[in-house]
Order: C-alpha cells, then structure tokens, then sequence
C-alpha cells in the first residue's frame, strides 16, 4: 500500500511541476507567482517520497533564467552544482543539465567557463548517448568562436559543418 502511495504522491508532484512551469509563462505577476510556488511544492512532495529532485529543480533554474525570473548569474552556481552531482552519480540528464549551464555562462559572458562546460558536456552526451544536447553545445560552443574571432564566412561555414555533425536533419 505504501508503494502505491508513493507512485501516486510522485504523480501529483509531476502534475504540479508540469502545471506551475506553465504558469510561469502569465502575463501578470501572481500567475507567475503562483506557478513557482507549484513547482516548488511538487520538489517537497517529491522528496518526501524519496524522489530525487536535483535534475528537476537546475532545469527549473534554467526556465527561470530564460524567462527573466531570476537573474542567470544568481542561478548558473546552483546549476553548476547540481550538473556536478548529477555527473558523480552517472545520471544521464548531467549532457543536458550542462548544455543549459553553458547556455547561461555564456549568456552572463562567462565564455571561458562556457567552452569548459561545453567540452564536458559534448564527453558526457557521448558517453551518455544524450545526443539531445550536442546540438545547444554546438551553437553555444559556435557562438564563443564568433565572439573571440570575430564573424567571416569561413567561420560560419565551419559553424554549420559542426551543426550539422551535431544534427544532421539540418
């Protein structure tokens, strides 16, 4: 019976998270405001069901970056830590969790950390077949190459021969 409450309490908390991020995308405050106090509800229930939260709350992080909530310098830290205990345990959200973390060190123009965690997470996508985040890890690691070289048609063609390694589709 315990089992079967635990399911459904990590199903609720699942529900919630899922409906709070949506709201976080409102027009007007208190619906934001409201939609992150799901989502941080839906952490609690999960943890006390021994669900692991880690992944769920960096990519909550990084949505709230993105979306101008909370400043990305204040979250990339968090992030960082939360990819690094995610490598420690071989989970295979850490080639994701870091391609969002190089997202942001570039955005706060941190692009010596950046091509860092790049490389990293283009090993961990490898190793992990997370080819998901090969594709974001190009684009920021392509971005980085303009800004230190600056742009010529040399560099973009080079540019694309490495997306397109990254996705071939394109």
């Amino acid at each position: 019976a315990d089992r079967s409450f635990d399911d459904a309490a990590a199903a609720a908390a699942e529900m919630l998270r899922f409906y709070g991020l949506g709201m976080l995308y409102a027009a007007d405050r208190e619906t934001i405001e409201r939609g992150r106090r799901l989502v941080v509800a839906s952490f609690a229930v999960a943890r006390r069901v021994g669900r692991s939260v880690v992944s769920p709350q960096a990519w909550f992080l990084y949505v709230e970056a993105l979306l101008y909530l909370r400043p990305a310098a204040e979250v990339v830290p968090r992030i960082a830590a939360a990819t690094r205990w995610l490598q420690d345990r071989g989970h295979g959200d850490a080639a994701v969790r870091l391609a969002e973390l190089a997202v942001l060190e570039y955005g706060i123009g941190d692009f010596a950390a950046a091509s860092r965690t790049v490389e990293i997470g283009l090993e961990w996508a490898d190793r992990t077949g997370a080819s998901i985040a090969r594709p974001p890890l190009h684009a920021v690691a392509a971005a980085i190459d303009v800004v230190r070289g600056g742009y010529t048609r040399e560099r973009y063609l080079g540019i694309i021969r490495k997306l397109r390694v990254a996705r071939p589709d394109i």
